[in-house]
């Protein structure tokens, strides 16, 4: 194969035509120059999508768009493309197949010809502009579903195959039915009864395996699960804390305590401390409760809260440990959003507010990013919103903002309301969400517009929640020897089909 900086020196004369308009012979057109550059944090095996030989300018159309720059990678590359017009079958034969690739101009995705982007960034084109690569995000496909279940699928939550200890990918389900479930590759291993009412929200401990659920019927709830025995046995009842509909759980850790922060309908926001092993036992009341196989009785442990205040005008739809939190292994910092248009961030220990943001749309779905305090939200009006909650320490009171980090970043794609929103756990740019339209969105928040689009209910029906898999691993950066992209990445689906559907990507 001829040398990859060989191909970079030669590749004004040597790139096919990736011109994506008119029939003008490529001399006569206008052209830019550029500079190709792998993206950071290329693994070693995934050097197979790296040019080498140096970063050198070469020269493009200038109203090359996305597919046309592909092209011109996996020729520098010495892989196959559409466009190749090679006489030499066996040639051909002997190449890999192509990799499509995404690109980066001026910190954003490329989604137009490149001179267009460039005169609406003001960027000049006396030098070469730098161009960074990666392959691109595949579109999701289904890759399994369970049976049908007794009613609507309200919570998701990705947890690790084998019970939270890696090895698998695995989901636990919270449905209008009351019920709890495990399940594994979309096949149930265990489910239990733990609400006379639907359930609205759940969250999982996966180090401990101890699931909270909260219920229009007012209780607040957790269960624990055993991976040997494939059981579910409630662990403890949290009384005394909501008068109205629970519609938001979060769990965080400390170095040797659990929390659980916890939302209503009413914008009660209340902390617990969560019984941790046999010890909790002694401090704690107890009361005797029947297994889900009615055989013997547990002591199971009556919680009151730690905390309890009123946070928001109206229901509080999400909360979420900040990162710093999270990373610190502290629970200090608490973020919730709520109908009443505005996010907090909370001191929880001083319950104090440290920070407000307010909108104009109900907040229906958020979460956190996965390495910072950067929230995505998602709303009624179809359209989800980027928002910078992080908070100077020490600064002490509460400070007031009036918009999120881009009130213009994401166009409007959903046809309804966005119901559910969730982070790639290991990647920052990566967003998903599903809404009452039934469609599976892919986001990358350096565009306005979704990656792809996915139906993953059936018409009439609405899409109520999704949660990605716990073990999936990174799957921006590269692709198999073969070029094909590597579908590392997982996304469970549930609502009012009554299914929980996986999809890969």
């Amino acid at each position: 194969r001829t040398n990859t900086s060989n191909k970079l020196t030669m590749a004004k004369s040597s790139v096919p035509d990736a011109q994506s308009s008119s029939g003008s012979d490529e001399e006569d057109a206008e052209q830019i120059r550029i500079t190709l550059t792998p993206a950071s944090g290329i693994e070693e095996t995934d050097l197979h999508w790296k040019l080498t030989g140096g970063v050198v300018p070469i020269t493009v159309p200038a109203d090359i768009r996305r597919r046309g720059l592909s092209v011109v990678v996996n020729h520098l590359l010495g892989r196959t493309a559409e466009s190749d017009n090679s006489d030499d079958e066996e040639e051909t034969e002997e190449k890999l197949a192509p990799i499509p690739f995404d690109f980066l101009l001026n910190g954003r995705l490329l989604r137009m010809g490149l001179e267009t982007v460039a005169k609406r960034d003001g960027l000049s084109l006396e030098e070469a502009l730098e161009i960074v690569y990666f392959p691109a995000v595949s579109a999701p496909q289904g890759s399994g579903s369970s049976e049908e279940m007794p009613d609507w699928i309200s919570c998701l939550v990705g947890v690790g195959g084998n019970g939270g200890t890696g090895g698998g990918s695995g989901v636990c389900t919270g449905g209008y039915d009351g019920s709890i479930r495990w399940m594994e590759k979309c096949v149930e291993m265990a489910s239990v009864v733990a609400h006379a009412g639907p359930i609205k929200c759940l969250a999982v401990d996966s180090t401990s395996n101890t699931i909270a659920t909260g219920s229009i019927d007012q209780t607040l709830v957790t269960h624990t699960y055993n991976p040997q025995t494939r059981e579910l046995g409630l662990h403890a009842v949290y009384s005394g804390g909501h008068s109205n509909s629970i519609e938001s759980v979060a769990l965080g850790a400390s170095s040797d305590k659990t929390f659980l922060a916890s939302g209503d309908w009413m914008g009660g926001l209340c902390l617990w401390e969560v019984p941790r092993g046999d010890a909790a036992v002694e401090t704690a009341p107890t009361k005797k409760a029947k297994t889900a196989t009615n055989s013997t009785a547990t002591a199971v442990r009556e919680v009151q809260p730690k905390a309890s205040w009123k946070a928001h005008a109206s229901s509080i739809s999400h909360l979420c440990y900040t990162h710093d939190s999270v990373s610190s292994s502290t629970s200090s910092k608490l973020i919730s959003s709520s109908w009443d248009h505005s996010l907090k961030v909370w001191d929880v220990e001083r319950q104090d507010c440290i920070l407000t943001l307010n909108g104009n749309r109900v907040v229906s779905a958020m979460d956190r990013c996965s390495n910072s305090d950067v929230v995505a939200t998602g709303h009624p009006d179809c359209t989800m919103r980027l928002w910078d909650m992080r908070t100077q320490s020490g600064g002490g009171g509460e400070k007031e903002g009036s918009t999120g980090v881009s009130e213009k970043t994401f166009r409007p794609s959903h046809k309804s309301w966005i119901s559910a929103l969730q982070w790639s756990p290991t990647d920052p740019f990566i967003l998903a969400t599903n809404s009452h339209d039934g469609i599976l969105k892919l986001w990358d928040i350096r565009s306005s517009v979704p990656l792809h689009s996915t139906r993953a209910h059936e018409k009439g029906e609405k899409g109520l929640c999704l949660a990605f898999d716990a073990s999936g691993s990174n799957g921006g950066g590269g692709g198999d020897g073969d070029g094909e992209t590597n579908k590392t990445h997982g996304i469970y689906t549930g609502g009012s089909d009554c299914v929980v559907k996986h999809y890969r990507f």
